[in-house]
């Protein structure tokens, strides 16, 4: 930085933070006790009363803040009242009055001076903007009290650091720093304002004497030369100088200052401390002596010891001081000044200096570490014991600036301190020795670590009770500890890992927040990974064996000395350990396993413990296998209780079994069932009955689980599919089970080769493989080759079974097909006309001619199930086959039997997986889908647009000239359903419209080009079209885009075209643009709304003036919605004068309705109808409504719940005034219905009136 050239100032950056006095009495005016302070606000100067909110302090801030001294009567004025203020300015002393002559003098000068340039002056403009936005604290009455932290000496983990006392923008001080300050505080009439002036006005006298520039490095010298040679009586000219130098200090490099002039004013500066240190000076002067010093200590020759030592030690010194901003400020200026050196020697020299510090304290240190905390001792509360803990936040702050060979010898010292007991002192001597830790890093040495972790494991002892910060502070630090010596010293780390793990165990009963932090830790200490035992001698192998053992036995003791259920913390401990011990678990924590199994036994059914516990169970299952499980839980029977052991353990084997061994299950499971039905054919009673019976279907319940990928497929599927058709032949209601287990076979080894295939196209992302591609692919023949007689089995059992079953068993059937052989496929499904009572004839294709038995009614049943299980061939079909299925299917299609409906579902099946097909035999397929009249069932119709959605897509994909032109053929057909009479057909084949685009939108394959192409096709019936093809074209669009909006910006030039339309004389289409612009202006965002605005006010304001088919009614709507999101003036703003009248009315008419201003619909029943109609009345809420004649309405729709009607009214329901002989009557007809002799007949209103009023007696 050059000479004269000062950095950004922090008001700069920050014109809200705290404004202070410039001389600093501010300051001390809020170390006092007071409960309100002022506050200084533009000119007129004048001062506000601010309520301060009284805060408690400790006895160690107390006794920081009562270092009060006597105030010079330039602050004494701040704190005083502005009556008592204006009585002392009528009493001027003789220097005062010199002083504002000085002033006068020093401002006509300063005005008699030749103006700059205009560009200057331009900038003094600005700059002087600036500086009054800056200084004048703005009217708000509030101070900012913003600060960043450094290092905090009470306990706290940081220095805050305030703004200087007085602050100024950059531009404020390139220029002449006096005439900033006197065209500032010149029509201000406090003293310390008069006071700065007078200082700032003699600095520029100097200056402008010896022919030096007005920059704020020459006002800073010539500051310093005068605060040194100042009288050290004079309090008032010391306190001036004093903020005249906390004005320039942020605005003053180092650099500007000769490190030979830098070293003089050092030491006087030194000097006028140690004079002034015990005469009770002012905090704000000697902070802002402070402040100098610091700045000049970072001038002088920094590679010259003997130059820095006399500043940098009386910085220390002064960051010891009691008064706050002192020591921050000092505090400060040493991190400046040590991140300032780079001499290696004066570094050295630096660190001594800080180190001699610290141990010169360590004894009291000591001291107060032994004391107890709730000592009623005063001894603590002396200012050398608050000493200590600015010392100890010193050395924190300074440990990343000291050499390696300093940090380490701190090291010791610090252990001195902590002794694992807590004390005032043991919150800063964590935080010490976390940053000489990080400090030393790799560099620690094997015994320095090992008195490390003992140490701060000593924290942990339950007998010691620490607070629990102090605990989350101290097993911190041990993790990082023992991260840090994972790799760098294994042996350290292996021999003081288990001791570690206990003890931070022994925390995890703790509260929950607190326990959920040491969960983490021990999970990451878990997470960090064994040591490799290839790698390390053999006595670190037996040492990291002792550590899982005294792991899982500290965990096992945890749990057994708990008299509760385990909580989350310990049971995610736990879990964590399985799954990294993996399958040696069932070596280790087997007695874990035991433990947790009588809690989920003991445990009450469906709590959250109980939950917990089953979930670490799992974790169990899942790392040591169910195997392990079942060898420390096995199923065992009680002759007693005639039921099997451990039965709780099956829900959780099915949820967390995967990757078992079938033969396992071959071996184990099935043996106990065969046991268990032996049992249940011997046994009497029908309670033991029941409970066998369970155990069987229980333990056939895990046979998905075990074919969860299996390890052994390809060797023991073999023997599995004999025992699942020996399972189906003796009972067809277990297809299910078996259905599941199979479809976990065949899914599971598919999704391995289709991902593997996936992956290595590119179009993909990788997942976790239980299998390699080779393995699967081979799992994959083995289950085709076992499988025919299986997949047989469940045809029969589709025949035989309920309706309500058949679609699990086709899907079955289904997957079973996927993998077969297909010419075994084939030829299986040529024989099953032949089965089941038809003939096959015509070589390879299967015709619809057969023949019916006289005594056989149930063909045509047979048939429709033949035609439905016909699409679960589909999927592993080859081209030969599909031909064959389709036209097997293809006369059912045209004829409108039974079978129509399963035909049309196989149809779908051939077209959603065969692509090929569609465009093969795209004319057959055309005319059998456009055949069918609309009046068909609805499931019928519904199966025949899918088919037509799924034809549109795949040609659509084709992106050729000849299928985009087959695919509009489709597009012709499902634009004419939507013009259908009949409500059912247009619902369903918009819902096939919007079918279309989302397939479109959910292919990865697909791009916004297809849905682009889409619009292009509806909006090319929007020319040359019939009136009701381009209401229906426009109502398409409407419709994809309400349901996505995004779609509006594929199509540019949609909004020209549509407000073309608005000139058409067709009704009906007019009645659609409408409803688009109405869709358009609901669903599109506003900034796109207001672009559009002056267009579509254009477009359809033409139709606010015609009433027929509800176009004015359309327009207010849509007007409605553009005012709700553009606001009126925007919407005005485009609005022609000839219709401006309408806009109004639409305005006043919605903000009536927003204000409860709004005509109301006033409903009433009638009395003597039985289904009583609802009318509406407009009513004036602000009239009186009694006598006014009942002016009668439609009949309006809504139901008598709803708050607003059509028109936005809101409704009011009330029942018609009643009179006496409507009750009369009512009796009368409620009396068992007889009729009363003397009937009564209503009389007349006059003669009512005066039998009222006691004028007629009855």
């Amino acid at each position: 930085m050059a000479n004269g050239e000062v950095g950004l100032p922090a008001i700069a950056q920050n014109p809200q933070r705290k404004r202070k006095n410039h001389s600093g009495e501010s300051s001390m005016a809020a170390e006092k006790k007071k409960d309100v302070d002022f506050e200084l606000s533009d000119s007129p100067p004048s001062y506000k009363i601010r309520q301060k909110r009284k805060k408690k302090k400790t006895n160690l801030e107390a006794e920081a803040e009562n270092d009060k001294v006597n105030t010079p009567s330039s602050s004494v004025s701040i704190a005083r009242s502005p009556k008592k203020r204006k009585k002392k300015n009528k009493k001027k002393s003789t220097s005062e009055n010199q002083t504002e002559k000085q002033l006068k003098t020093v401002g006509k000068e300063v005005e008699q001076e030749e103006e700059p340039e205009a560009g200057a002056r331009t900038k003094n403009d600005q700059m002087g903007n600036l500086f009054s936005g800056s200084v004048s604290g703005e009217k708000t009455g509030k101070k900012s009290k913003k600060r960043r932290s450094i290092g905090v000496a009470d306990g706290e983990d940081g220095v805050e650091v305030e703004p200087d006392e007085v602050e100024f923008g950059r531009a404020a001080l390139t220029g002449d720093v006096c005439q900033f300050l006197m065209e500032r505080y010149k029509p201000s009439s406090a003293p310390q304002h008069r006071h700065l002036c007078a200082s700032a006005a003699a600095m520029r006298s100097l200056l402008l004497d010896e022919g030096l520039p007005l920059t704020p490095a020459a006002y800073f010298a010539a500051a310093v030369s005068a605060v040194c040679g100042v009288d050290e009586a004079d309090s008032e000219a010391l306190s001036a100088l004093s903020g005249f130098l906390s004005v320039l200090l942020p605005h003053v490099s180092p650099e500007s200052v000769p490190p030979r002039q830098a070293v003089e004013a050092a030491s006087s500066v030194v000097a006028l401390l140690e004079s002034l240190a015990g005469e009770g000076m002012a905090a704000p002067t000697v902070r802002s002596l402070v402040g100098c010093l610091g700045l000049l200590a970072q001038s002088v020759d920094l590679e010259d010891w003997v130059s820095v030592e006399l500043p940098l030690w009386t910085l220390l010194r002064f960051s010891l001081d009691r008064r706050p901003k002192v020591r921050r400020c000092a505090q400060l200026s040493v991190v400046k000044v040590f991140g300032a050196l780079k001499s290696p020697s004066v570094i050295e020299s630096s660190s001594n200096s800080v180190l001699s510090l610290f141990q010169r304290h360590i004894p009291l240190a000591m001291k107060l570490s032994s004391a107890r905390v709730d000592s009623s001792s005063k001894d603590l509360e002396k200012s050398d014991n608050i000493e200590v803990l600015h010392v100890l936040n010193i050395v924190k702050i300074l440990v990343a600036h000291m050499p390696l060979s300093i940090a380490r010898t701190c090291l010791p010292e610090v252990s001195k301190i902590l002794n694992g007991n807590f004390s005032v002192l043991t919150r800063n001597g964590i935080g010490l020795l976390e940053v000489i830790l990080l400090k030393l890093s790799g560099d620690i040495l094997p015994n320095e670590a090992e008195a490390v972790l003992v140490l701060l494991t000593s924290f942990l002892s339950p007998k010691k009770r620490n607070p629990g910060d102090i605990l989350i502070s101290a097993s911190t630090l041990l993790r990082d500890t023992l991260n840090l010596l994972h790799n760098s010293q294994p042996e350290v780390w292996t021999r003081h890992f288990s001791s570690v793990f206990r003890s931070m165990a022994g925390l995890l009963i703790s509260s929950s927040g607190k326990g959920k932090h040491f969960a983490d830790i021990l999970k990451d200490l878990i997470s960090i990974g064994f040591l490799h035992t290839d790698k390390l001698s053999k006595d670190v192998q037996l040492m990291e064996t002792d550590n899982i053992i005294s792991m899982c036995s500290s965990l096992y003791s945890i749990l057994s000395k708990s008299s509760r259920a385990p909580n989350e913390h310990i049971l995610a401990v736990v879990s964590d350990l399985f799954h990294k011990l993996g399958k040696s678990s069932s070596s280790y924590m087997s007695e874990i396993v035991l433990k947790l199994s009588s809690w989920v036994t003991s445990l009450g059914e469906g709590t959250n413990e109980k939950k917990n516990v089953q979930q670490c169970l799992g974790s169990a299952i899942e790392s040591m296998g169910p195997e392990n499980i079942l060898s420390i839980l096995p199923f065992s029977f009680d002759p007693e209780n005639k039921s099997y052991s451990n039965m709780w353990l099956i829900p959780i084997l099915k949820k967390h079994t995967s990757g078992a061994s079938l033969q396992y299950f071959l071996d184990h499971i099935v043996p106990l069932v065969r046991s268990a039905e032996d049992k249940l054919v011997k046994a009497r009673r029908s309670s033991t009955k029941k409970k066998l019976v369970s155990s069987v279907d229980a333990f056939w319940s895990l046979l998905p689980a075990f074919c969860r990928y299996p390890t052994d497929l390809a060797d023991s599927y073999g023997s599995l599919a004999k025992i699942l058709v020996q399972r189906l032949e003796k009972n067809e209601n277990s297809y299910e089970l078996v259905s599941m287990a199979i479809k976990e076979l065949v899914n599971g080894n598919k999704d391995q080769v289709e991902d593997y295939a996936n992956i290595s196209a590119g179009e993909a992302v990788y997942t976790p493989m239980c299998y390699p591609r080779e393995v699967a692919r081979k799992n994959l023949e083995v289950l085709a080759l076992n499988s025919m007689e299986i997949i047989k089995l469940f045809i029969d059992i589709f025949f035989a079974s309920a309706p309500e079953k058949r679609v699990s068993i086709k899907d079955i059937i289904r997957c079973l097909a996927s993998i077969l052989d297909r010419g075994d496929l084939k030829n299986l499904f040529s024989v099953l006309p032949a089965k089941y009572g038809f003939v096959a004839c015509g070589g390879s294709e299967i015709e619809l001619e057969y023949h019916t038995l006289p005594d056989d009614d149930g063909v045509e049943e047979k048939m429709r199930l033949m035609v439905e299980i016909s699409s679960a061939f589909v999927q592993g079909s080859d081209q030969d086959f599909i031909v064959m299925l389709f036209n097997f299917i293809k006369p059912h299609l045209m004829d409108d039997g039974l079978c129509q409906l399963e035909g049309y579902e196989a149809l779908r099946e051939i077209i959603k997986g065969c692509p090929w097909f569609v465009f093969s035999h795209f004319d057959q397929l055309m005319d059998l889908l456009m055949t069918i009249d609309s009046m068909v069932d609805p499931p019928v119709l519904s199966c025949r647009l899918s088919c037509l959605h799924l034809m549109f897509v795949h040609l659509l994909k084709e992106n050729e000239v000849g299928e985009n032109n087959r695919a509009l053929l489709i597009l012709n057909e499902i634009l004419r359903l939507l013009k259908d009479s009949n409500e059912e057909v247009r619902k369903t084949t918009f819902d096939t419209l919007l079918n279309i685009s989302q397939t479109l939108k959910e292919d990865s394959s697909s791009t916004d080009v297809h849905h682009r192409q889409l619009f292009q096709m509806i909006m090319g019936y929007l020319s040359g079209s019939p009136p009701q093809i381009m209401s229906v074209a426009i109502a398409a669009i409407s419709l994809l885009i309400y349901e996505d909006s995004n779609l509006f910006y594929l199509v540019p030039d949609l909004i020209p075209t549509v407000l073309m339309l608005l000139q058409n004389k067709a009704n009906e289409v007019i009645k659609a643009v409408l409803g688009l612009i109405k869709v358009m202006a609901s669903r599109l965002p506003i900034t796109e709304i207001r672009n559009l605005l002056p267009n579509l006010i254009n477009g359809i304001l033409p139709w606010s003036s015609v009433s027929k088919n509800h176009f004015r009614t359309k327009v207010k709507f849509i007007f409605e919605i553009l005012l709700r999101k553009c606001g009126h003036d925007a919407v005005l703003l485009h609005t022609p004068d000839s219709y401006r009248g309408f806009v109004n009315l639409v305005i006043e008419s919605k903000t009536k309705a927003n204000t409860g201003a709004a005509p109301l619909n006033v409903e009433f029943h009638t009395k003597n109808s039985f289904n009583a109609r609802k009318f509406t009345r407009k009513v004036d809420p602000n009239k009186n409504p009694r006598g006014q004649k009942r002016r009668l309405q439609h009949p309006v729709e809504e139901t008598p719940g709803e708050q607003f009607n059509k028109s936005g009214h809101e409704q009011v329901n009330h029942k018609p005034k009643r009179n006496k002989y409507d009750s009369l009557a009512e009796n009368q007809t409620n009396n068992n219905r007889f009729k009363l002799k003397n009937k009564v007949k209503p009389a007349g209103k006059k003669l009512f009136m005066k039998k009222k009023k006691g004028l007629v007696t009855s």
